[in-house]
This record gives C-alpha cells, structure tokens and sequence, in this order.
C-alpha cells in the first residue's frame, strides 16, 4: 500500500474490507466490465454522470452525520460501563468500540469514495474522445467507483443493523 501508508482512513477501511473482497472489489470489477463492454454512454454521459452527482452528494452528508451519532452512542455506553467489574459489560464495551471503529473507518472511506466518484462524474465527460476503447475504459472506471460507493454504503447498512440487534437484545 506503499502510497496510502499514511492515510488511515484507507487503510484502516481497507482492512475491515479484507475479509469483504467479494463484495467490495470482485462484484464492482465484474459488473464495471460488463458496463464498460457496452460504450452506450456516449452523448448522454454528461446526463447520466450528472444525475450519479445529486444522491451521491445527499448520501455521502447523510453518512457524515452518522459518524458522529456513532461516536457519540459509544462514548455513552463508555461513560457508563468503564468502571463496571462484570464480565459481560467489559465483552460488550469491547465490541461497540469495535463496532464503532470499523463503522467510523468504513463511513470515512465511503464519503472518500464519494469524492472520487464526484470528481469523475466532472472530468470525464469533458474529455470529448469518441474512441470506443476510451468509452469503454471510462464507463469501467466510473462504474467501478460508483458500485463500491453503493457496496460501502450496504455494508454500513449491515453492520448497523448488526449492532442495533445487539443493542436491542442487550440490557443496555
């Protein structure tokens, strides 16, 4: 990872991600070819990137205000459980930490993806090649970023729920 070794919200993202590389980079891969193979973006790109931008953008403030929610959520149970000697609050305090790290990192990493994915939806239609091979390079490229956008976004999705469960079942 040489170039992102000082960004941790990569890396951190990148390694909660491990165990998800179905998910996060062979399912993009495959549907940003199949995407990719078929140049129909041609004169309506600047459309279709346009309107990518708009929820984009509304997920992505959505998402940064979770952090926070989060972040908060834990400090709570923290102030509340620090001190307790039982067992089972110190197993629980553990995994909302846990939960709370990783969320925070995959949050961070999926408004980061939002930024790429903006930026191309910008570039790329301005850059007026009509080569197919370059249609097709560029529908791969913003695909790819575009579906781990929705990717990270279903699995912020899953972890929350994960976590609300346990909160639901838990006495806390």
């Amino acid at each position: 990872m040489g170039i992102f070794k000082d960004l941790d919200i990569i890396n951190d993202a990148l390694a909660f991600l491990k165990g998800k590389k179905v998910l996060f980079f062979y399912l993009p891969s495959v549907i940003a070819l199949v995407s990719g193979s078929f140049p129909f973006w041609g004169g309506n790109a600047f459309n279709i990137f346009d309107k990518v931008v708009e929820p984009i953008g509304i997920f992505s403030a959505l998402l940064f205000s979770v952090i926070f929610i989060v972040v908060e959520h834990f400090l709570k149970r923290k102030d509340k459980l620090y001190y307790s000697k039982n067992e089972e609050d110190i197993q629980y305090l553990e995994r909302y930490k846990k939960f709370t790290r990783n969320i925070v990192a995959v949050i961070s990493f999926s408004i980061f993806i939002a930024g790429v994915v903006i930026i191309l939806a910008l570039v790329l239609p301005l850059i007026k090649i009509s080569n197919s091979w370059w249609l097709a390079a560029r529908n791969f490229v913003f695909c790819f970023f575009a579906i781990q956008y929705i990717v990270m976004i279903l699995i912020v999705v899953k972890e929350m729920y994960a976590m609300l469960t346990d909160d639901i079942e838990s006495k806390y």
